[in-house]
């Protein structure tokens, strides 16, 4: 089975966070504290699909890059922007993400192609034809 693993740098840290999750009354501090991004990974026949969920943020402030089998997913915002408005209260804010992704040897990494549309990036991940291997054939000596 293949698979595409995620690598999150604060595993250890979510591990404990959900042992007192129940504690909480409000759970979205979580996802802007460790900067994470809620991920769909599906397997097809011939592909992989991931979906990030990245509301607020265009495709000029994502990058996607693949090295030695890992794929990263990062935002490249400016976090210095100062707004001049006056909030009376401000319970969210737009920081910055990257996730990691092992990839199986079997895909096909000069074909991934990734789409954005309302807040939702699709990154496709093509599978190459595996080769099969063929049975063991005796050859006659003449």
């Amino acid at each position: 089975m293949n698979a595409i693993r995620f690598y999150h740098p604060s595993v250890e840290r979510s591990l404990i966070n959900d042992l007192f999750r129940g504690f909480r009354v409000n759970d979205s501090y979580d996802t802007t504290y460790c900067g994470c991004v809620p991920v769909n990974i599906r397997e097809e026949e011939k592909s992989f699909h991931i979906e990030l969920s990245v509301p607020g943020f265009s495709k000029e402030e994502i990058r996607i890059n693949v090295e030695k089998n890992v794929l990263t997913v990062q935002s490249v915002q400016n976090e210095n922007q100062e707004t001049k408005e006056n909030y009376l209260s401000r319970e969210f804010k737009k920081g910055s993400f990257g996730r990691k992704f092992n990839l199986p040897k079997n895909v096909d990494q000069d074909q991934i192609s990734a789409v954005f549309t309302n807040g939702i990036l699709e990154i496709t991940v093509p599978k190459k034809e595996e080769v099969v291997e063929k049975t063991p054939v005796e050859i006659e000596i003449r």
